[in-house]
């Protein structure tokens, strides 16, 4: 029983040490392990938000290819474990953020693309 009296020592000097770090870096620390559960978390709450959020800036101007917003957020996905949704509901849910796709042309060939944006 006299153990657990022997680790007290230890142990208020590792809280000692992360108050330390606590006051000095004005906030908790995350790990590496947290950060990715937190992103998991939130892609798994809604993935086609939490994508155009992080993967998605306007660009005016700018058309980009359908498919390769959609290659991306299937790769997103696949960083974060998690499911992809379908091309026709990612681009339907991106007309919630009023990003508009056309068929354009792109050297002589009809192309549907997403107007106005790009991929960070």
């Amino acid at each position: 029983m006299l153990e657990p009296y022997n680790e007290l020592p230890g142990i208020l000097n590792w809280a000692l040490d992360g108050l330390h770090r606590l006051k000095q870096n004005n906030a908790f620390t995350t790990s590496a392990s947290m950060k990715e559960e937190v992103l998991k978390y939130k892609g798994v709450n809604n993935s086609i938000k939490y994508f155009y959020e992080s993967k998605i800036v306007d660009s005016p101007g700018n058309a980009i290819d359908k498919r390769e917003v959609y290659k991306a957020y299937v790769k997103f996905c696949d960083y974060l474990n998690i499911k992809a949704e379908t091309q026709n509901k990612l681009s339907m849910r991106l007309k919630d953020y009023d990003v508009d796709d056309k068929r354009i042309s792109i050297k002589g060939k009809k192309v549907r693309s997403y107007l106005d944006i790009e991929l960070k």
